[in-house]
């Protein structure tokens, strides 16, 4: 019988206790006053390791054309298109820009044939171009930079060399007249320029760009940690960049933020391109307890 007494007081003891441990554990989650979850509540704000990390893309750069003319022309390139003088679009008034089709009414416009092109100075002293354009190629004045391009210019398209004449344009260039890129006159487009001064003006303008990746790591707790190791990923190189060797030994007191070396990359505005990013933090508490670790991480995509 003693045995048996014994046995039913333990029972009863611990079926008091717990049920006093599941009251206590209820009434912390309904959030009430007592001071036992007080208690645990406030043991767990001063111990528990808590970090941040937060990536950023870069703001693409836009591709601007820097056009129209400043200074005399060394170096004009034009497109041959052929076609007729009605094609004809720039800013250069009757005076400054005349077009005339000749024989066939102005040059095929067959893909891939070819026709012979000169360009002189309009007194003849100067040849700026000569040779066979196809349809569709480029051509370039004073492509050896020997003058500076007299405004004054004449466009001679033949069928062959020394044959019959197609097209005859006669034609100011200056900055008196502004000068755009696509500009037509008659068969041939501008393309391109470079001035007297070095100043190039391009379709095709440098659309390589260096984007940087912006990256912040915080201590949003309210323990100081300390950061151990940090890594990151990205599709743009095949493997992982370590950040370990700068995070190291840093101490965030609690809402501190650091921000770390920009992660640099290159990337071509000409092809839209969707980049991704991928990082994770360890830390732990700064008080010498490396057994409360905690970590993060964050992956963005930019598209740029």
């Amino acid at each position: 019988m003693l045995t048996m007494k014994s046995t039913v007081i333990i029972i009863a003891l611990y079926t008091y206790y717990a049920s006093m441990q599941v009251y206590a554990m209820e009434a912390h989650l309904r959030g009430t006053t007592s001071s036992y979850s007080r208690l645990i509540s406030e043991e767990n704000n001063n111990n528990t390791c808590s970090v941040g990390v937060t990536l950023n893309c870069p703001v693409p750069e836009e591709i601007t054309l820097d056009n129209d003319c400043v200074d005399p022309f060394q170096v004009i390139t034009f497109q041959y298109n052929s076609g007729d003088c009605s094609q004809s679009d720039n800013l250069n008034d009757r005076h400054d820009f005349t077009c005339t089709d000749l024989n066939s009414g102005g040059p095929t416009s067959s893909e891939g044939s070819k026709s012979y092109i000169v360009v002189n100075s309009k007194s003849g002293n100067e040849t700026y171009f000569s040779g066979s354009v196809a349809v569709g190629e480029e051509y370039t004045l004073n492509a050896n930079g020997l003058y500076v391009l007299i405004a004054d210019m004449i466009i001679t398209i033949y069928d062959t060399e020394g044959g019959n004449i197609l097209q005859r344009i006669e034609l100011r260039l200056d900055c008196s007249n502004s000068l755009f890129l696509f500009d037509r006159f008659g068969a041939s487009q501008v393309t391109s320029w470079k001035e007297i001064s070095g100043r190039e003006v391009t379709a095709t303008p440098e659309t390589n760009r260096n984007g940087k990746i912006a990256i912040t790591v915080e201590n949003p707790g309210t323990s100081p940690i300390r950061l151990i190791e940090m890594t990151l990923l990205s599709n743009t190189e095949d493997i992982p960049i370590n950040y370990t060797s700068e995070v190291r030994d840093t101490v965030l007191q609690p809402i501190d933020e650091v921000s770390l070396t920009d992660y640099q990359f290159n990337y071509d505005l000409a092809t839209r391109t969707r980049y991704t990013f991928f990082t994770t933090i360890i830390a732990e508490l700064a008080d010498g307890d490396n057994t409360n670790q905690c970590n993060s991480y964050h992956t963005i995509e930019c598209v740029l």
